[in-house]
């Protein structure tokens, strides 16, 4: 199922999953566009717990990009057909996606972390703090350094 001679975006989802399923026209519509150059592997997690099991797939929807054999780039959740079309773009290069939020998403995040920072304060709840700074770093998690995914086996 997995090749060697081509880049393949392998997209594991569940017959249950409502963001696979609204998802999946996208990523049909994409690998469409990028036929020539990337294969789209669909995955059933529950037809083939296997391969699942062998790329650690913990929740769906996941795509994971494989060249030569080696996971290049995996994302795990929903995404907008514009990040669709870059991971898939990446994925015929072998390069992982810079996936990054948009000022929205963002903007959201801190707010979530302003939130649960002036909660702390207004209860009187120091251990919340932490969980602010958390929610503050999670704003800006998709610009920090990205550690290798290249599964060796």
């Amino acid at each position: 199922m997995v090749s060697n001679t081509r880049p393949q975006v392998l997209y594991f989802t569940g017959p249950r999953c409502g963001i696979c399923k609204a998802m999946s026209p996208f990523i049909h519509e994409t690998a469409d566009r990028y036929g020539d150059e990337v294969d789209l592997v669909e995955v059933d997690v529950a037809a083939d717990g296997t391969l699942a099991a062998q790329y650690s797939i913990r929740g769906v929807p996941t795509l994971i990009a494989v060249k030569d054999g080696d996971i290049v780039d995996r994302a795990v959740g929903a995404r907008t057909p514009h990040q669709l079309s870059k991971f898939f773009a990446d994925a015929a290069e072998g390069n992982a996606a810079q996936l990054l939020l948009t000022p929205v998403e963002r903007v959201f995040r801190l707010g979530a972390a302003a939130a649960v920072a002036a909660i702390a304060v207004a209860a009187s709840q120091p251990l919340l703090f932490p969980a602010a700074a958390g929610l503050g770093v999670f704003a800006f998690w998709d610009l920090l350094p990205k550690r290798s995914t290249r599964q060796t086996s």
